[in-house]
Order: structure tokens, then C-alpha cells, then sequence
């Protein structure tokens, strides 16, 4: 192989063996293609690196700043579908992550047990003491 190629081969193992700390200090940008994207995405370090793609015609949506891939990877048990779908999501809107984390567990729904109630709490009208 051609040393320029071996050059390129070091670097872009390198960049994936480090940790996002790493990667954020070292200043690098990564450019990948995913199957399930129409367009190419990068991975930059931070806000700066962001401005200058924007500025250079790439839409933020394909961006993701180290700090956004940190949010990402705070959520817990995320599997590559709902990383598929938070990325196709932030293509298809050209949106920054804010931050992320999990919701409060939905809390079942309350049945009233008063006689003549139904589920949805409401009081059918021949209980409510209406004539029909």
C-alpha cells in the first residue's frame, strides 16, 4: 500500500479507538456513511467545528458534536433502532440535541370504582339519575 493510504488507515483507527474526551480535544472531524442515511454524517468535536460545516453548506441535522453523541449515550438501554430514529430525526428537522434522558414511567390509568362509573371516570347519564 501506498503510504499516504497507510497514513489515512492509522488515522481513521485512531479516531475510533478514542474516547469521546479524546476526540473532542484532538480536533478532528469524521465523515461516515450509514445505510440507513441518505446522506453522509459527521462527527465533530464541538460547536466550532459545527458553525464551519454549516457555513459550508452541510445541514446541522448531519452534525453531531461530541457533546450531542454524550447525550446520546447517556440514555440508557438504547439499541440501534431508536439511534436510527433520534438521527433520522435530527437529519429530517436540521436540529442540535439539547439534551437528553428518560421520562417518569407512565402511571397506570386510575378506574373509579364508585357504582355506576365506568372506566374512563365518566357517569354513564342513566346513573347520573337522567331520565331516558
Amino acid at each position: 500500500m501506498k503510504p499516504e493510504v497507510l497514513k489515512v488507515l492509522t488515522l481513521q483507527e485512531r479516531i475510533l479507538a478514542m474516547r469521546l474526551s479524546e476526540f473532542e480535544l484532538q480536533g478532528v472531524a469524521l465523515r461516515v456513511e450509514v445505510v440507513w442515511a441518505a446522506e453522509t454524517i459527521w462527527f465533530v468535536p464541538g460547536d466550532v467545528q459545527a458553525r464551519a460545516l454549516v457555513s459550508a453548506g452541510v445541514a446541522r441535522g448531519r452534525i453531531w458534536t461530541a457533546k450531542e453523541l454524550r447525550c446520546l449515550a447517556s440514555i440508557p438501554d438504547l439499541d440501534d433502532t431508536y439511534i436510527a430514529t433520534i438521527a433520522k430525526v435530527k437529519t429530517r428537522f436540521d436540529a442540535c440535541v439539547i439534551t437528553a434522558g428518560s421520562l417518569p414511567p407512565e402511571k397506570p390509568a386510575q378506574t373509579d370504582q364508585r357504582p355506576g362509573r365506568r372506566d374512563d371516570g365518566e357517569t354513564p347519564l342513566h346513573a347520573a339519575g337522567d331520565a331516558r
